[in-house]
């Protein structure tokens, strides 16, 4: 075997020596050869948890870390993508000559699913997906192959306040969702349930006005009024200002406690923005 003296240390009567520094350093001559955005066919050398390394020829190797392997935002081991000696091909992302690196991706020699669920499936458009995964603050539903999109929990349901995702659904469950956000810089899809339901805000404003006397029972308290429960998913607020004409709101307040039965006025009703104002003080000025 022939080889080249690195180093010599008589102190400790050791040799270093070196087979690689017999030929061309390939670094050397890298320019020219690649470039960023560049096609490269070779065999995969390693899979590791972060990646897999492939020899992309002269002595070089790339690496294809896991986010780069597929378009999906899912956590895929590469181990599940490749294995060693498969031959693949790969764009070149970035070249860093100073700390040898060549760093490659797959996902980039394929359509981007995000791009085409953006062109098919615009804001507003309802469909059908299968539950993936569940989180506390929401589940995922796959929209297109390997393509996700979030349901938040404020997403559920229009009557329940703080939903608990895993006892609404359950992986695996197919279930209808409208999109109502997509962000293709940050991949990410909003999606919500609630909007293919009945709203309650919707069907409460189509039967009543303002001027109506309505019932309904006290949920919260607050300093500055009570909120009152009208239809399930629909409270009114008595301000401060509307609780009584015969004493200040702050005293009037103390009177109430959640679960006390109101009877109050319509004010205004704002379906949109999800407000009923109510008013005590013109219940109290209308003839009895």
């Amino acid at each position: 075997m022939e080889a080249k003296v690195l180093k010599v240390d008589r102190a400790r009567a050791r040799v270093s020596l070196g087979i690689k520094q017999l030929s061309a350093d390939p670094w050397t001559e890298l320019s020219g050869r690649f470039s960023v955005g560049d096609t490269v066919t070779g065999k995969v050398l390693s899979v590791k948890d972060y990646g897999f390394f492939v020899d992309i020829g002269n002595g070089l190797a790339g690496m294809v870390p896991a986010a780069e392997m597929t378009w999906s935002n899912r956590k895929t081991h590469p181990s599940k993508v490749v294995k060693e000696g498969d031959t693949v091909k790969a764009q070149v992302l970035a070249i860093d000559e100073k700390k040898r690196r060549i760093t490659l991706g797959l996902r980039q020699l394929t359509p981007d699913p995000m791009t085409a669920f953006a062109m098919c499936c615009p804001i507003g458009t309802r469909i059908t997906g299968r539950v993936v995964n569940i989180s506390d603050y929401g589940f995922f539903v796959e929209v297109e192959d390997g393509l996700d999109g979030l349901v938040h929990a404020t997403e559920i349901d229009w009557t329940q306040k703080n939903p608990v995702p895993s006892e609404v659904v359950r992986i695996g469950d197919t279930v209808k969702v409208q999109v109502i956000g997509i962000d293709e810089e940050k991949r990410r899809i909003e999606l919500s349930m609630k909007q293919c339901l009945p709203n309650p805000w919707d069907e409460y404003a189509a039967a009543h006005r303002a001027g109506d006397r309505v019932r309904g029972t006290v949920n919260t308290i607050a300093k500055f009024g009570i909120f009152v429960g009208l239809a399930p998913g629909v409270d009114g607020l008595v301000h401060l200002s509307e609780m009584s004409s015969a004493e200040p709101g702050e005293e009037a307040i103390k009177k109430y406690k959640e679960g006390d039965e109101v009877e109050a006025v319509i004010m205004d009703i704002n379906p949109d923005l999800r407000r009923v104002a109510l008013s005590i003080r013109l219940l109290e000025a209308e003839p009895s």
